[in-house]
């Protein structure tokens, strides 16, 4: 019985990592925005990117947004961009809420649960991509700090 716990642990905590490492290039995420047209991560080639998953239902997800905007503010002049992605169910969830809220972001939306290539297996999640295309970070869109976004676009 101590056995099948201990299986049953491990699975659920491999089931949790994601393939994505730091210093991996980041593969490419594409899907449509709030228009239709297609975006593409490899058009921000050159820029220091944050992808952010995120969901209107997800209050954590909501929690993190001024954060990323702030930072967007700050250091957005230098290079910075935000690249969201939305796994609400419906496109038309996405666009209302980034309509209430004001916010004009690079935002895909990925519907059923689709997250591209990053095997995203929680939300919020966020992946901190370098100019080079290389992923520099991967965590809690909150717990990026300033600093980390600074020293990525030196």
């Amino acid at each position: 019985m101590k056995r099948f716990l201990t299986m049953l642990l491990f699975l659920a905590l491999a089931g949790s990592l994601t393939a994505l490492n730091v210093g991996d290039l980041a593969p490419e995420l594409s899907g449509p925005d709030k228009d239709g047209k297609t975006l593409k991560l490899s058009a921000f080639r050159g820029k220091v990117v944050l992808i952010e998953y995120w969901a209107s239902w997800c209050a954590p997800c909501r929690q993190a947004m001024p954060g990323t905007l702030a930072k967007l503010q700050q250091y957005g002049p230098r290079g910075f961009i935000a690249f969201m992605a939305g796994v609400n169910r419906s496109a038309e969830t996405d666009k209302r809420f980034l309509n209430h809220m004001k916010y004009d972001f690079p935002h895909a939306i990925f519907t059923g649960g689709n997250t591209g290539a990053y095997e995203v297996t929680g939300i919020p999640h966020a992946v901190l991509v370098g100019r080079d295309g290389k992923v520099l970070w991967i965590g809690h869109p909150a717990s990026l700090t300033g600093g980390m976004v600074d020293k990525a676009l030196r």
